[in-house]
C-alpha cells in the first residue's frame, strides 16, 4: 500500500477520499467499529459544507432530516440578546448533523472511492524502516500484525495518542467541552443558540437543535480555567440548563438522555508541527479546530483535502523526507494560523463579560439599522 490513515474520522476519511480518488492504494485504519458514536457539538459551518459539496454529498444531507440553520441567537452575561435573520443570498445553509451519521457517511464515501478500511485495529507502534518505509505495529481482536508503507497519515484526533506518541504534539488540549443529548420540545429547529452566561464565562453554552425533538446541549471552556477553578463540567452543564433564561425555555418541555459526555478540544495549531519524516498529521490532532467557536469539522476536512494534495506530490516525487513535506506544513500553515491568531485574539476579548455585553449591544444596533435600510 501508499498511503496508510491513522483515524477515519472527518479528516482521515476525507484524505482517503481524496487519495483514492486518485487512484492511489490507500488504507484507512481506525480502532472503532463503524457506525461509531464521537461526542461533539454536530454543527457543520460554511467549511464544512462546502467540503461535503466536494465530496458530492450535499444532496445526501439536504434529503435527509437533517437540521438546516438559518438563525443564529446569542446572548451576553447582562441577559441581552440578539437573533440574526437568514441570509437570502445563501443557498445551503449550516447544518446539525450527528457524528454518528456524518463520519459513517464519510467513510462509506471513501471506501466508495477505493479506500480500503480496517476497523477495530489499534496502533501500538511505529518504525521507520528507511527513507521511504514506515512499519506500524497493529493488535486487533484476532491478535498483532505490522503494516507498511512509505506514508502515514495521522488522524486521531483530539486524543492525539499516535501524534502525541511521535512527538508532534506535546501539550496538552487547551479546551473542555461537555454535552448531553435533549430529547422532546427543543424549540425553533432552524436556530442554534450561543451564550455568554456569566456562569460559564470565559466559556460560552450552545443549543444546537438535531431535527425529530432531539437538541446537543454543551459547554465549552478553557481548560486552565477549569483546573485553577475546580469546575465539575458536569455540575458547570447543569447550572447552564437550569439556569440560563434562554436555554432554560427552550429546554422545559425536553428530557436530558443519557449522561452527558465530555472531551478534550485541540486548538494549538501554532505550537503543533504537522509533519516529520514519513509523516503527516491533519485535523485535531494537528490542532485545528477554532479556538473561538470550537468549529472542528470544518477544518479537519479541508486539512484532509491539503495532506491528499501534498501525499500525492510525495508519491510522485519518492521523496517523504522532513524537508519533502515541509510544503505540506506551509500550506497548513498559511490556510489557518492567521485564522487561529484572530480568533486567540477574539477569545482572550470574550473572556471579558463587559465587552461581551457591549459587542452583543452594537450587534443588535446593527441588525435595527440593517433593517431600517432593508
Amino acid at each position: 500500500m501508499k498511503v496508510i490513515i491513522v483515524g477515519a474520522g472527518p479528516a482521515g476519511a476525507t484524505a482517503a477520499f481524496f487519495l483514492a480518488r486518485s487512484g492511489v492504494d490507500v488504507l484507512l485504519v481506525d480502532q472503532a467499529t463503524f457506525p461509531r458514536y464521537k461526542t461533539c457539538g454536530d454543527g457543520l459551518g460554511s467549511m464544512g459544507m462546502n467540503m461535503l459539496e466536494k465530496m458530492g454529498l450535499i444532496e445526501w444531507i439536504t434529503s435527509n432530516e437533517f437540521n438546516e440553520i438559518t438563525h443564529v441567537l446569542t446572548s451576553s452575561p447582562n441577559g441581552n440578546f440578539i437573533r440574526t435573520r437568514p441570509d437570502p443570498n445563501v443557498s445551503i445553509h449550516n447544518h446539525v448533523v450527528p457524528r454518528v451519521e456524518l463520519d459513517a457517511k464519510l467513510v462509506e464515501t471513501a471506501v466508495r472511492a477505493g479506500a480500503r478500511l480496517r476497523q477495530g485495529t489499534r496502533i501500538t507502534g511505529i518504525e521507520r524502516l528507511g527513507a521511504d518505509r514506515v512499519r506500524l505495529m497493529t493488535k486487533t481482536a484476532q491478535g498483532a500484525e505490522t503494516l507498511q508503507a512509505p506514508l502515514v497519515i495521522a488522524a486521531d484526533g483530539g486524543q492525539a495518542s499516535f501524534t502525541r506518541r511521535l512527538g508532534l504534539a506535546s501539550r496538552a488540549p487547551e479546551h473542555v467541552a461537555m454535552r448531553a443529548y435533549y430529547d422532546g420540545d427543543v424549540g425553533d429547529p432552524r436556530q442554534i443558540e450561543l451564550h455568554w452566561d456569566k456562569s460559564i464565562l470565559p466559556g460560552y453554552g450552545w443549543v444546537f437543535p438535531l431535527g425529530g425533538g432531539r437538541a446537543n446541549v454543551g459547554v465549552g471552556l478553557h481548560a486552565a480555567d477549569v483546573r485553577r477553578l475546580r469546575l465539575n463540567l458536569r455540575n458547570v452543564l447543569a447550572t447552564f440548563v437550569e439556569k440560563n433564561p434562554h436555554a432554560q425555555a427552550r429546554l422545559k418541555h425536553a428530557t436530558r438522555v443519557g449522561a452527558p459526555q465530555g472531551h478534550p478540544i485541540r486548538t494549538d495549531a501554532q505550537s503543533t508541527s504537522p509533519y516529520l519524516d514519513n509523516v503527516m498529521i491533519v485535523g485535531e490532532a494537528a490542532g485545528l479546530v477554532n479556538p473561538l467557536t470550537g468549529e472542528g469539522i470544518g477544518p479537519a476536512m479541508i486539512s484532509g483535502e491539503i495532506a491528499a494534495h501534498y501525499a500525492l506530490c510525495a508519491l510522485e516525487s519518492g521523496d517523504f523526507s522532513s524537508n519533502g513535506l515541509s510544503a505540506y506544513g506551509r500550506a497548513i500553515r498559511r490556510r489557518f494560523i492567521p485564522r487561529h491568531y484572530l480568533a486567540r485574539f477574539a477569545c482572550s476579548l470574550m473572556s471579558q463579560a463587559w465587552l461581551v455585553n457591549r459587542a452583543v449591544w452594537l450587534g443588535k444596533i446593527a441588525l435595527k439599522v440593517s433593517a431600517r435600510s432593508g
